[in-house]
């Protein structure tokens, strides 16, 4: 049985992964970037990936602990329209609310559970193949 990782760790390890598997599938990957959306609002983007083929994934990495809420997860999703992003995962330890968990799949936001790197890639591409056949994450305007 492996030793237990710290938090650091994990998330260290799940951005690595997550942003090593969208570099082989032809995105480019930046962090700590700002982007002005379509609103003129100028964005702090932590982890930001880019394939012209494939569209725009904003990744947002959640301290070890700190519960994901339903404002959230609408904080986030308008981002994402506002930058006309086709994706959002957030990494984090699994602490999320109930309703904010419903939010998340309503609007297509992928939620990874950093301690569980095995099922990393699969929701990485899970999301991209669910939003590039509906035209990025649901809208409901």
């Amino acid at each position: 049985m492996s030793e237990p990782r710290g938090a650091d760790d994990i998330v260290g390890i799940s951005l690595l992964s997550i942003e090593q598997w969208l570099t082989r599938h032809g995105y480019s990957v930046e962090k700590n970037i700002k982007i002005t959306g379509k609103a003129g609002i100028t964005h702090e983007i932590g982890f930001y990936a880019e394939n012209p083929s494939e569209g725009r994934l904003i990744v947002v990495q959640r301290p070890l602990g700190a519960t994901v809420s339903e404002d959230d997860i609408v904080r986030l999703f308008a981002i994402c329209l506002d930058v006309d992003a086709s994706g959002i995962l957030i990494t984090a330890q699994p602490n999320i609310t109930k309703y904010a968990a419903r939010l998340a799949n309503l609007y297509r936001i992928g939620l990874i559970d950093a301690s569980s790197q095995s099922m990393q890639v699969n929701v990485v591409q899970e999301l991209l193949v669910r939003n590039k056949h509906s035209k990025g994450p649901q809208s409901l305007v």
